[in-house]
């Protein structure tokens, strides 16, 4: 189990670059920009749910609008992938919630708040919330959620396991093209980033082999090599 100290020494060692060339807390601010880019790639390219939390949170009386974050750990949802809740008491399963879209629903939303059918509850997001309508009633664990949260940065004696699915080489790979423009070796930052794809395009057909399914979505257009 090797460390965030552990993986930056070994990007160093391949990058032919000391640790006074390349400091710690620019090592560590790569890693974290690589480590959050490759997490969007595998949630896009790899169909299965890696990286999914189970959410509950207390459902208030009266109210549609609740926050996206995750009030235990105090972190933000980044994507939100079903929604079950509760109008009853003495329900032992929560009903799903159907996801819409607001330009497509035929009537204002305070209609829906109180006379959407409690057995086929919609819901929507905007902004920083999520909308369930018909409006909860007061109960404990009233709402559960199936949603990925948002990364949040390593400290650099953070262990392996809490970065992504034992892929310590490919955050390695990633991070070269970052020494090698930081050492100003333009053609070697070309070659470790073609080197990159390659390995990259290897892990995910190799993950994507635990299921039937394959996802066929291109690369998020956001995920620049450089910040």
């Amino acid at each position: 189990m090797l460390t965030v100290q552990q993986i930056i020494d070994r990007a160093r060692t391949k990058g032919y670059i000391s640790a006074n060339q390349y400091t710690d807390p620019q090592a560590l601010q790569d890693f974290n920009i690589v480590r959050k880019k490759l997490c969007k790639i595998f949630i896009q390219r790899i169909d299965e749910d890696f990286f999914f939390d189970i959410l509950t949170q207390d459902s208030v009386a009266s109210q549609t609008e609740y926050g996206l974050r995750d009030d235990t750990n105090n972190i933000e949802i980044d994507k939100v992938k079903s929604v079950f809740v509760k109008y009853d008491a003495t329900a032992t399963d929560y009903t799903p919630v159907k996801e819409v879209y607001t330009d497509e629903l035929t009537k204002d939303l305070s209609w829906y708040a109180t006379n959407q059918p409690t057995n086929s509850p919609i819901y929507h997001i905007s902004d920083q919330s999520l909308f369930i309508y018909p409006e909860t009633i007061a109960l404990t664990d009233g709402v559960k959620m199936r949603a990925t949260l948002k990364l949040t940065d390593l400290i650099i004696s953070g262990w392996a396991d809490a970065i992504l699915m034992d892929c310590d080489d490919l955050i390695v790979d990633w991070m070269l093209p970052y020494i090698y423009q930081q050492r100003g070796l333009l053609n070697e930052k070309n070659d470790a980033k073609a080197q990159f794809e390659n390995n990259i395009e290897d892990y995910i057909e190799i993950m994507s082999e635990r299921t039937s399914k394959s996802s066929e979505t291109e690369e998020p257009e956001d995920l620049e090599y450089y910040a």
